[in-house]
């Protein structure tokens, strides 16, 4: 298969703002509440979260990966949105049923799966 026209990499430094909580159980839990290129809206929504209560992080990555299918450019997931991603092994756990991942770091939709050719 040739390769793709929509690249799953993205290599630009993007700012994660990652939020620690609880949960009603008491379990603790991190979510990342905002993605941009920008570190000072990195740095101002991390002081927003303190500021309400929130231990917040900014975590750097210089490589995201986004699930979106290499060939036709849809994107993963319930509602179709870009999500971006850190690493590429938690981006592939997150992909929805029916999509498969290459170890050539691409992303293939049920309609264009590499074992569909003929």
């Amino acid at each position: 298969m040739a390769a793709g026209t929509y690249p799953c990499v993205i290599n630009e430094t993007y700012w994660f703002v990652v939020v620690d909580g609880n949960d009603s159980l008491g379990l603790t839990f991190s979510t990342v509440c905002l993605q941009t290129t920008s570190h000072a809206a990195a740095q101002a929504e991390r002081e927003r979260q303190d500021c309400c209560g929130s231990t917040a992080t900014i975590v750097r990555h210089d490589v995201v990966f986004v699930g979106r299918c290499s060939i036709c450019g849809e994107y993963s997931g319930v509602f179709g949105q870009k999500e971006l991603f850190g690493d590429w092994h938690e981006m592939v756990d997150w992909l929805s049923p029916g999509w498969s991942a290459t170890s050539e770091q691409q992303v293939f939709c049920p309609n264009h799966r590499p074992d569909k050719e003929e």
